[in-house]
């Protein structure tokens, strides 16, 4: 049961890698004028999404023991790869923004907006 899990959760996990990539791109050509960068965040992100893919693949066209071994692997280095696309922003200095909360020091929201006024 639990192979059935994380094959739906590697097919979920492939269609909102992509969907964050291609919304992304084109948020980033109108903001940045580019469609791509080889920043850590992206690379990590396409990282995973090739990873996803491998599995889903590797999983339909193979068959005999061998399967679940590679399977599993690749399984392990998706899971790896998850905190490596989270963190990068804070790890490397990147196109991308800094996390506002927990992104370290001077990060997080101004008082004059966190505290409501009347």
């Amino acid at each position: 049961m639990f192979l059935v899990y994380l094959h739906f959760t590697a097919e979920i996990g492939v269609v909102y890698c992509v969907r964050g990539m291609v919304t992304g791109s084109l948020w980033g050509h109108e903001e940045w004028g580019i469609w791509w960068t080889w920043d850590a965040r992206l690379t990590t992100a396409l990282m995973l999404t090739l990873i996803y893919a491998a599995y889903l693949i590797l999983r339909r066209m193979t068959d005999g023991p061998s399967r679940a071994t590679i399977c599993a692997v690749l399984a392990i280095f998706g899971f790896a790869d998850i905190p490596i696309v989270y963190m990068s922003t804070t790890w490397w200095r990147i196109q991308h923004p800094a996390p506002v909360f927990g992104g370290g020091e001077g990060s997080g929201i101004a008082h004059a907006i966190l505290v409501p006024t009347p």
